[in-house]
């Protein structure tokens, strides 16, 4: 009984340090995943960042030539010979436009035919999206994205808007237009398989990536680029969260799989190897034919008894002539 404690309590401290181990493994891999996932959002956030702060920079040097030249020195054909000697062939694009006092006077496009877009007031644009991008980047100075949108006279794409000031009095309006599916290729190109983003407007409206905007995402920040008031928003990507998941379940249950074949193995091994000892024991201290204590056992005992201070009495006891029953059946 006293070698079963103490086994027992043998099972009890190896269960302790087994599902502390497990429970080190187990928040080792899930802080693992976090710095996977910290990571892929810092790789993906820069990418994001450096594809939309090229395509801000394009419209920012838009800007710059507008206001160099000014609007009233601007011509079709200077304006068409600064757009094609500027590469925007990196950024998707479809057409540029220059709309002085919100009228458009000047456009540019080697895909597109919208040349009946000139002389169309953005003011009085039917769309109401227009209308309140136009006034938003008049009001905050900063490039504001419609769409995806149906165009006038063209498919799908993306609008970045810019207002144009000359000492702090409104001017015109810049209208960069790009391809939405060679914007999206570019940011698949850098996609990632852990995480999802979304880039969003002040008011959560998605303009960029299929991440739509809610109240679970993982982190929402502000884009750094100056001239936007974009926020990206980073989500775990739900088949990274399920072999994460997948993963925890498969090696706590390897864990737990190998620790009971471990028991199991461990408490077989031991009740074996306590029945052998029991048996040797017996065949030291007990006659193999009467299955009474010999005596070997019977030292055994009074030498314990005298060690110990115990009283006890010894009989002894004699058989008269049991010499022949010996010679007759044998001993």
């Amino acid at each position: 009984m006293k070698n079963n404690k103490k086994f027992f309590l043998f099972v009890l401290i190896v269960t302790v340090i087994w599902a502390l181990l497990l429970n080190t493994i187990s928040v080792t891999t899930k802080k693992h995943q976090e710095q996977i996932v910290s990571l892929e959002t810092i790789k993906e956030t820069e990418n994001y960042e450096a594809i939309l702060n090229n395509i801000i920079k394009k419209i920012e040097l838009v800007k710059v030539y507008v206001e160099t030249v000014g609007f009233d020195n601007i011509t079709q054909n200077s304006f068409s010979d600064f757009v094609e000697r500027t590469d925007f062939s990196d950024i998707g694009f479809l057409s540029l436009n220059l709309a002085p006092d919100g009228i458009i006077a000047f456009y540019y496009s080697d895909v597109l035919d919208e040349e009946d877009l000139i002389g169309h007031n953005f003011f009085e644009d039917s769309r109401e999206s227009v209308r309140n991008a136009i006034d938003y980047t008049i009001e905050h100075d900063v490039v504001v994205v419609n769409g995806p949108i149906d165009l006038l006279l063209a498919n799908q794409g993306i609008v970045l808007r810019r207002a144009v000031f000359e000492n702090s009095n409104f001017t015109g309006i810049i209208s960069l237009v790009i391809d939405m599916n060679q914007l999206s290729a570019l940011f698949e190109q850098t996609s990632s398989n852990v995480i999802d983003l979304g880039v969003y407007q002040t008011d959560n409206t998605l303009i960029f990536g299929d991440l739509e905007y809610s109240d679970d995402l993982l982190s929402v920040n502000n884009i750094d680029i100056d001239e936007v008031d974009w926020r990206i928003g980073v989500k775990i990507n739900d088949s990274f969260a399920s072999e994460s998941q997948w993963t925890e379940i498969f090696i706590l249950a390897t864990g737990n799989l190998l620790y009971l074949m471990a028991i199991g193995l461990g408490g077989l091994l031991y009740f074996r190897n306590k029945k052998l000892i029991n048996k040797q024991i017996e065949l030291i201290n007990y006659d193999n034919l009467t299955q009474l204590p010999n005596r070997r056992l019977l030292e055994k005992d009074v030498n314990h008894a005298i060690s110990n201070n115990q009283p006890f009495y010894l009989c002894f006891g004699d058989l008269d002539n049991f010499k022949y029953l010996n010679d007759i059946l044998g001993h």
